[in-house]
């Protein structure tokens, strides 16, 4: 089991607007310095894993991949109608943040036009 994954960015305030639009996002808390007051890092809940996005350099992983199941297959949708996509295979689909980091969507086993169930401009 994760407990959280951590990702380094320059763009913090840009970075978290970008993860709290994902599927699944279900909680948001911001992390302050103690002496200056400063916005260190903001975390997000999804699922049991926790996602935090620390004021740093970038230092990114090959992928981080979501679930893409049926019951938020929907909102999914919604947020690749919004975004390019970068590649698609039959079981995931890929995409970058703000900071250029790899992420993406799978459905794995099945196929993710078998839960979103229109085409999605390439």
């Amino acid at each position: 089991m994760i407990h959280h994954i951590a990702i380094g960015t320059e763009s913090l305030d840009r970075m978290a607007e970008f993860y709290q639009k994902i599927p699944g996002c279900e909680e948001k808390v911001e992390k302050y310095e103690e002496k200056s007051g400063t916005l260190r890092s903001v975390w997000f809940r999804f699922g049991s894993t926790i996602l935090m996005l620390e004021s740093g350099p970038k230092q990114a992983t090959k992928a981080l991949v979501f679930l893409l199941a049926k019951e938020n297959a929907s909102l999914w949708r919604e947020f690749f109608i919004k975004i390019p996509k970068e590649q698609t295979t039959e079981f995931s689909i890929y995409f970058s943040d703000p900071d250029g980091n790899r992420l993406g969507c799978s459905a794995y086993p099945n196929a993710w036009k078998d839960l979103i169930n229109e085409e999605l401009n390439q």
